[in-house]
């Protein structure tokens, strides 16, 4: 069962109703306020609806990877970044939000994680953008094909890692 609720969904809560895997899409009249549509400010009410769509993807940063290219570089790294850094079998972590591999891994520098509400739905939206992905091989993470500035890009849905 799916459910699409209308009422009390603003630009602040939308993504919290699109994280919920149950719900298949919100509406609601701030999107389209009657004042807008009778001034004819149709610019107004497609920033409101473009606001809306990038909050209910839930686009943040999820984590910043480093290739360190071995076990020593990527411990100095991590504790560059953090007093307490968390060593792990593949990378080392400062906290939650830097990742520091040992070997080196996709893009030249290191990787952006990007988290979302459904990597189903990010990817879609991303797609009618031109952006193409690689083939997906894990439900929480999903790979676009092109780097930026050194770095590979992902995204991930946090509720599945």
């Amino acid at each position: 069962m799916s459910f699409i609720p209308t009422g009390g969904i603003n630009a602040d809560n939308i993504g919290e109703y699109m994280a919920f895997g149950k719900v298949a899409a919100c509406g609601g009249s701030w999107m389209v306020p009657s004042s807008l549509v009778s001034q004819g400010r149709f610019d107004g009410i497609r920033e409101l609806t473009r606001k809306a769509v990038l909050a209910l993807h839930g686009f943040s940063i999820h984590h910043i990877a480093f290739n360190c290219g071995n076990e020593e570089r990527a411990a100095q790294t991590a504790k560059a970044f953090s007093w307490e850094p968390i060593m792990g079998k593949g990378a080392d972590h400062a906290g939650t939000w830097v990742e520091c591999m040992k070997t080196d891994a996709k893009g030249d520098t290191g990787h952006i994680a990007v988290a979302v509400n459904s990597i189903a739905r990010a990817k879609a939206y991303m797609q009618l953008r031109g952006i193409q992905f690689e083939e997906q091989t894990q439900p929480q993470v999903c790979w676009l094909k092109d780097e930026i500035m050194g770095f590979g890009l992902q995204i991930v849905d946090p509720k599945l890692m």
